[in-house]
């Protein structure tokens, strides 16, 4: 601005803020450096003058007066009577040295590295750091430069067009880098040994640029001098981050590539590596689903109990059958033994929720007791579940309290957690389409022939062998799930068994010796083979609540994935998170964490 404005002048009675300010060989503290940085940056060291702690009306303030006092003091008022006077007359403090006092204990000397003060006034938050950290975006914010560049020029009455324009945006560019290199390029770091002498820096229009070894070589001029341009500054990070999305989001390489033609930042390999990285939009595109270190096997898995005690259930399907003229669609429900890996199969008529519970009744009426029930998340399910709240209560109350049948669900669309009847689902479909023709179900197919369908597939599975078949003739027959469903007896028998029971008359002793034997084996041989993880051997990062993620649906395209928010982490006994509730624009969901993309950790901690 043109506006003349009179030079102003400071007065203290503090000797040593006159000789920090006057300093420019010592190296000060951090916090002393800062507020020396702050003076030098708004004033010149000709405006300071010492004023003797007699005369200098400061103090009635900081000391303190009472009011009929301070009243008397007429400097408080008008000033102390030198300033009227010549400044000649005015006071002055003895001689400071030239490069100042360096015997105070606060001061150390300039070993370190001379970067001076030009580097503290870097470090001090100034408007236009404040306005180049409000913006993330490079263009942005030559934007915003640009308009003040228009507006100073207003106020200057310059003829020129007010409207903002390509040679606007660029103007605007050129004064942040000026500003960048200024402040964080001073004139003593330039010198030999610095981090720019390999670059041989020259001036050019006020811009630092490299001078290099290229100058015959035949490319434009901002390749053979490129701006030099600090790492540590968020102005760089602008700058690489509008590259990164100007070339479509490549890799590294084609970033380095790309900012050469311009600009040379010192060591921006590691720069451009943790921008390319954190950019949420090749998050979206690249991530991956969350790992996490696989999770024990539950305690139904790995303890003998009585088959179907503790059984997985879930549907499959549908099949079309003929009814008359018409087709007609069943389901298949399986229910798999958690233990011995045994399944059993009934034939729905539907997916609602008393078809479930008829299911279920058929299977609990033919293979006894079940003690825990565990199924996806399928509303059918949870119907059943408050059906069953709803018998226990008025109905069917013995039915359900003899039995202490508990529903556990798995978290929606986790059918990795139901793997124990997610892959029999995949052999009974085999087994299926070898025994019978696919188009033979579709049209001519009936409920008789679907029921005995199912019944033989279930012979099958349940004759599988759950251990490898031993080279040793003498080596009993394999375990298989048929081993012990066709010799448990109805009841729960009580007392040791050994082998003279193989001979015994009473042929339940018999069955309870050869069921034994199964246990045992199944101990020994394949309870063993489920110790090794086949993938997710380690731990990871835990989902904290704050993180954003991606939600993966495998029945949309990747780009219209929903995105939400962690607000609840879900753990299990060794602390790392299984699954977690999402805050979504469409409301709450729950998903495990094989079923979400990381995109945006929260810093928070």
């Amino acid at each position: 601005m043109t506006i003349k404005l009179e030079p102003s002048v400071f007065w203290t009675d503090s000797q040593t803020v006159l000789k920090y300010i006057s300093n420019e060989k010592a190296r000060y503290p951090v916090f002393v450096a800062n507020r020396i940085a702050v003076i030098r940056d708004g004033s010149t060291l000709d405006a300071w003058r010492y004023v003797p702690g007699k005369l200098n009306p400061a103090d009635h303030a900081s000391r303190g007066l009472k009011a009929q006092d301070l009243m008397r003091h007429k400097e408080w008022i008008s000033g102390p009577d030198f300033l009227a006077m010549s400044q000649k007359k005015w006071p002055v403090m003895e001689d400071i040295p030239p490069n100042g006092d360096t015997s105070h204990n606060d001061i150390q000397e300039s070993q370190c590295n001379a970067i001076g003060v030009s580097e503290a006034i870097g470090q001090y938050d100034s408007p236009l750091n404040r306005l180049i950290r409000h913006y993330s975006d490079w263009t942005k914010l030559k934007r915003a430069v640009a308009y003040y560049i228009i507006l100073k020029d207003m106020l200057r009455k310059v003829k020129e067009s007010h409207l903002l324009t390509a040679r606007k945006l660029e103007e605007a560019g050129i004064a942040i880098i000026k500003y960048v290199q200024t402040t964080n390029f001073p004139q003593k770091k330039l010198g030999k040994g610095s981090n720019l002498a390999k670059l041989n820096p020259k001036l050019n229009e006020g811009i630092l640029r490299v001078g290099g070894r290229i100058e015959n070589a035949p490319i434009p001029e901002n390749m053979e001098h490129q701006i030099i341009l600090p790492r540590d500054y968020h102005v760089t990070t602008l700058i690489i981050q509008h590259i990164h999305k100007r070339i479509g989001h490549q890799g590294l390489n084609h970033v380095l590539s790309v900012l050469r033609q311009k600009y040379w930042v010192l060591k921006v390999g590691p720069l451009v590596r943790s921008i390319v990285k954190q950019c949420t939009i090749c998050r979206r595109v690249k991530a991956k689903s969350i790992e996490q270190l696989m999770a024990n096997l539950p305690v139904e898995r790995v303890q003998p109990d009585a088959p179907f005690a503790n059984t997985g259930i879930d549907h499959f399907g549908p099949f079309e059958v003929k009814y008359g003229r018409a087709c007609r669609k069943r389901y298949g429900v399986i229910f798999t033994c958690m233990a011995c890996r045994a399944v059993h199969i009934e034939v729905a008529a539907s997916m609602d929720t008393s078809s479930c519970i008829n299911a279920l009744r058929r299977f609990i009426a033919r293979r006894g007791q079940v003690k825990h029930i565990t199924s996806d998340n399928g509303k059918n399910f949870v119907g059943a579940k408050a059906e069953f709240e709803c018998i226990d209560k008025k109905k069917m109350q013995e039915f359900a309290c003899s039995r202490g049948i508990e529903l556990k669900f798995n978290p929606p669309s986790a059918s990795h957690f139901g793997c124990v009847w997610e892959r029999q689902i995949r052999t009974i479909r085999q087994i299926l389409n070898s025994l019978l023709n696919e188009q033979f179900i579709k049209t001519t197919g009936s409920d008789e022939q679907l029921n005995t369908f199912m019944c033989e597939v279930e012979a099958i599975i349940n004759s599988r062998p759950l251990t490898r078949n031993s080279d040793d003739p003498n080596d009993l027959d394999v375990i298989t799930p048929n081993s012990l469903l066709l010799l448990q007896p109805a009841g729960n028998a009580i007392g040791e068994f050994n082998e003279k029971d193989v001979y015994a008359r009473k042929r339940w002793k018999q069955v309870q010796y050869l069921a034994d034997i199964f246990w045992k084996l199944w101990t020994k041989e394949y309870l063993t083979t489920l110790q090794l993880r086949q993938k997710w051997m380690k731990p990871r990062r835990n989902v904290r609540a704050g993180d954003v993620v991606l939600i993966i649906d495998q029945q949309a395209p990747r780009n219209s994935w929903l995105m939400g928010l962690v607000i609840e982490v879900f753990a299990d006994n060794h602390g790392l998170v299984r699954s977690v509730k999402l805050k979504t624009k469409s409301g709450i969901l729950k998903r495990p964490i094989a079923k979400i993309c990381l995109l945006l950790e929260d810093n928070s901690l």
